[in-house]
């Protein structure tokens, strides 16, 4: 990430005390969005708009999953047959899992 020559240059500096897994979340959500730590911690304090980048593989990852549990409840729904209950949560868990890594 590279810095703009400004006329106004950020001279004051604030220190504030994080768990290490809060500090590792913020450092994570603004790898997501394309910013410095700094810069997304400045923008969220002053209530400016960060746009997230979201993980194209996870997104691809959720509409596959989408769509496999759509064919499966259609297989399931057309035999007329008992289903395997622990299959559909497996999938469940592997979406939520694929949900969890966007955010």
């Amino acid at each position: 990430m590279g810095f703009k020559k400004t006329d106004k240059p950020r001279t004051a500096r604030m220190e504030l005390r994080l768990l290490p897994e809060e500090a590792a979340d913020i450092g994570e959500r603004a790898r997501m969005s394309g910013l410095s730590t700094s810069e997304f911690i400045r923008r969220c304090a002053l209530g400016r708009r960060v746009a997230m980048r979201y993980d194209a593989d996870a997104i691809e990852a959720l509409t596959r999953l989408a769509e496999t549990v759509g064919h499966l409840r259609v297989a399931v729904s057309e035999s007329g047959t008992a289903y395997d209950e622990e299959h559909f949560r497996l999938i469940a868990a592997e979406c939520i899992e694929t949900i969890q890594r966007m955010f």
